[in-house]
């Protein structure tokens, strides 16, 4: 998280990201995420991660969430970062 603050100095407000989803899944093919030129489908992948993206929301909109603080680990492969 320190990092991508780092990252971020310089940049306007509204363009920083209020969270992050990350996983330790590629978008791939066979789940339909990207096409054959390597060009993200966007909708699928919204699909695929409704969950998290939703879960992202509900704890950025709670001002007592810990990720606030802390990343928030949703399973071995995903955590939620703001």
């Amino acid at each position: 998280p320190e990092q991508i603050r780092r990252k971020m100095q310089g940049i306007p407000q509204y363009k920083i990201p209020a969270g992050f989803i990350l996983s330790q899944q590629t978008f791939s093919l066979e789940k339909n995420e990207i096409t054959a030129n390597m060009k993200l489908k966007r909708k699928n992948i919204q699909q695929n991660y409704a969950v998290p993206i939703e879960q992202l929301y509900v704890e950025l909109e709670n001002p007592q969430s810990e990720i606030h603080n802390k990343p928030i680990h949703m399973n071995q492969e995903t955590m939620l970062l703001s």
